[in-house]
């Protein structure tokens, strides 16, 4: 995912990244920073050769020291490009946990598959054929925290980059399925494009910042029992559903 330092700071980076994984056949989060960590001194070989002053110094291993970061990368699964074929098949529904993380390690793990997802699909040069090719429904749960407002640069690059995947995700097979019990959090661009909501009980307050919720529906919608929503979809009449009373999903672990 992107960072948005100088471009000195950047070519910088870019070539410590290099240079590590030129001299390393097993490369991991751990091992880089210890590589950066053998290179501090300003005379070691690494930072002569491409003549990293102290200030550019600090401003990497700022960019790349990050808790989150060790508890997430290298634990001993594999790496996501190498079970793209398994995850990502016509017809399949893959479901990817993330209740045993919290806080920034949900964030970073979230977002980076987003990502990898979203890209892989609207681009057209290196691309994952597991993801490119394959006609995908993405469903986040709680996504208000991934596509809102963002506070961080990760969190920009995703809510910029679903704008894009709303706009011509259908010409790239691709669908977003946002769940959310704060819709009015969702970033404004992403809402406007997203052409089917269903529209479940929400707290009168939150209705009143939700634009999509259908005319004459704004009382009710407060007062839905459970397995009641109304449908809504370009060209169509809002619709109201009320489901089974009963629960067909087993949802036991």
């Amino acid at each position: 995912m992107p960072y948005k330092p100088t471009e000195v700071t950047r070519g910088a980076l870019e070539n410590c990244i290099s240079a590590y994984f030129d001299q390393t056949d097993d490369p991991s989060y751990a091992g880089f920073i210890r590589f950066l960590d053998t290179n501090a001194d300003s005379e070691s070989q690494l930072r002569q050769r491409y003549s990293i002053g102290e200030k550019t110094w600090e401003a990497i291993n700022r960019r790349v020291t990050d808790d989150a970061y060790e508890d997430v990368f290298d634990h001993g699964t594999n790496p996501l490009p190498e079970i793209s074929n398994a995850l990502f098949r016509e017809g399949q529904v893959s479901v990817i946990p993330t209740s045993h993380l919290h806080g920034a390690k949900e964030e970073l793990t979230v977002l980076s598959i987003l990502s990898y997802i979203i890209d892989n699909k609207i681009d057209d040069y290196d691309v994952d054929e597991h993801v490119k090719d394959t006609p995908l429904l993405v469903a986040v749960d709680e996504a208000h925290n991934y596509v809102s407002s963002p506070d961080t640069l990760r969190e920009s690059y995703i809510v910029e980059r679903a704008r894009d995947a709303v706009k011509q995700g259908r010409k790239d097979k691709l669908g977003l399925f946002m769940i959310t019990q704060n819709p009015e959090d969702i970033d404004g661009d992403i809402l406007k494009q997203t052409n089917t909501n269903v529209l479940l009980g929400l707290r009168e307050e939150v209705v009143q910042k939700v634009p999509s919720v259908p005319r004459g529906y704004e009382k009710d919608i407060a007062n839905f029992g459970k397995g009641q929503a109304v449908v809504k979809a370009p060209d169509v009449e809002a619709v109201e559903v009320v489901g089974l009373p009963y629960c067909l999903t087993q949802h036991s672990n």
